[in-house]
């Protein structure tokens, strides 16, 4: 029974943890997750990506897509800028434009102010590069 109870206690904790880090459409519907580790699941629980500590991009295939600086700078495969990450949660492309904005709450705009989806306790610029370069 105390082993029946801890697996069910240990299957709440980490689906409590897996839905408080995912990712939403603009109509709430799941599409997907970021592991705390920087692995990126679709709603299929399918590895599509991962974020690496060195602030290496790699996709389905563990193939490398891009770069993330910690200063924000997103690039891609050849280190050519897709855009700018600010602090503050803006986003813009390789010429300054704006793309949007994720908020503190993790509502992701798009450059009209309009909500394109959610992002709840996935770090800002992980969030980011999976919206904007990555949806």
């Amino acid at each position: 029974m105390v082993k029946r109870l801890t697996f069910i206690f240990g299957f709440m904790i980490s689906t409590l943890i897996a839905f408080s880090q995912a990712m939403q459409g603009s109509d709430n519907v799941f599409i997907g997750t970021i592991k705390p580790d920087g692995t990126v699941l679709d709603e299929a629980n399918a590895v599509v990506g991962k974020f690496k500590a060195d602030g290496m991009v790699t996709g389905k295939n563990s193939i490398i897509i891009g770069y993330l600086s910690d200063n924000g700078l997103v690039e891609n495969e050849v280190h050519k800028k897709l855009g700018n990450i600010k602090n503050d949660g803006t986003i813009f492309d390789s010429e300054n434009k704006l793309l949007g904005t994720i908020k503190t709450d993790g509502t992701v705009l798009n450059q009209n102010s309009e909500i394109i989806g959610f992002a709840k306790n996935i770090p800002i610029k992980w969030a980011a590069v999976y919206f904007f370069f990555l949806f």
